[in-house]
Parts: structure tokens; sequence; C-alpha cells
């Protein structure tokens, strides 16, 4: 094997990884980064986001409560504004992955809609808090209805 031709191999196999970061990133960004991540306590989300439409008290959720049994609640925001989606951007970077980052062309367009579409329609915002220590912490990830 030449040295071009290992070269070559290397572009190929790390273009992906360069190509894929525009949606990917845009999927992760958030208006409300600042507070929607776990382990921010609950008075400073209330403080940003005003008071939720509804709380709802979780029990015998394991994977919420765990063998704490700590008391958590579900509870809801009316948000208008990007919230962060994990999984989409991991699924957009295994996308450009499989495609040698050919998926971009058409995932970069698809999420600058979502990000314009989300400055203007108000969504219901799932948040959970679960009690650690003396105060309630966000756990896992905000989810939109």
């Amino acid at each position: 094997m030449t040295v071009s031709t290992i070269r070559a191999i290397l572009l190929i196999a790390i273009a992906p990884l360069l190509l894929s970061s525009c949606s990917s990133l845009l999927a992760r960004s958030s208006t409300y980064a600042d507070v929607l991540s776990a382990g921010t306590p609950r008075a400073e989300v209330v403080a940003k986001l005003g008071q939720p439409k509804t709380v709802t008290v979780v029990e015998l959720d394991h994977y919420l409560v765990g063998d704490s049994k700590a008391p958590c609640t579900r509870e809801s925001f009316l948000l208008r504004g990007k919230i962060p989606d994990e999984n989409l951007a991991t699924n957009y970077m295994n996308l450009n992955a499989m495609t040698l980052g050919l998926a971009e062309f058409l995932l970069f367009p698809i999420e600058l809609g979502r990000s314009a579409a989300s400055s203007v329609v108000e969504k219901e915002v799932f948040v959970h808090f679960c009690q650690r220590g003396d105060t309630s912490v966000i756990v896992g990830l905000p989810f939109e209805s």
C-alpha cells in the first residue's frame, strides 16, 4: 500500500466526523440550555421558566426513583424556543457516518427549519424532578409533548 492510498483511506474514514457537526450541534442547541439540564435545582428552573402548568407525582418509576424512594414529580412548562434533543443529535451523527457526510445536505436545512419553527410555536415541555438531598433537581432529559 502506498502512502497516498493510506491517506485516502484515512480521509474517507474521518470525513463523516468532520462533516456531521452542523446539524448535530443545532439539534443539541437550546434556548434553555442553562436550566434544562440534569442536576439543575427546581428553584432555578421555576425562576427562569415560571410556574409549571401541571405537577404530577411520579410513583414506582424505578428509572427516576431508584433505590432512594425519594419523591419525584413530572412537571410541564409552556415554552417557546428550542429544547435540547440529545437523541436526535446522536441520530444525525449516525446518519452522517453511514452516508459519509452526505446526509448533512438534507439534515442541516431540516434542523434550520426546526429552529425557526420552535421560536414561534409554543409547546408543552415535561421535566422530571426528584429530591436529592435538600433540593429537588432535574433528572433525565426534558421532553416535548
